[in-house]
């Protein structure tokens, strides 16, 4: 028995919360100027937008072989 399921919108919640919580921990630690950090943050932002997107095209090839 787990305490949260695992699907795909749990795990992109937990992955944008994480990345969220980083910014502001960078932002507070004065950390965010240094190039390797903001390099680590926007990939991951960049990850995300385009899982989205593959996820979005996906999605509505499958809602077209449906109609």
């Amino acid at each position: 028995m787990s305490l949260v399921s695992l699907n795909k919108n749990t795990i992109a919640l937990i992955v944008v919360s994480i990345i969220a919580i980083a910014f502001f921990v960078c932002g507070m630690l004065d950390i965010l100027d240094y190039v390797i950090v903001k390099a680590l943050l926007f990939l991951g932002i960049a990850s995300i937008s385009i899982i989205a997107f593959v996820s979005g095209i996906n999605n509505a090839t499958k809602n077209r072989s449906k109609d």
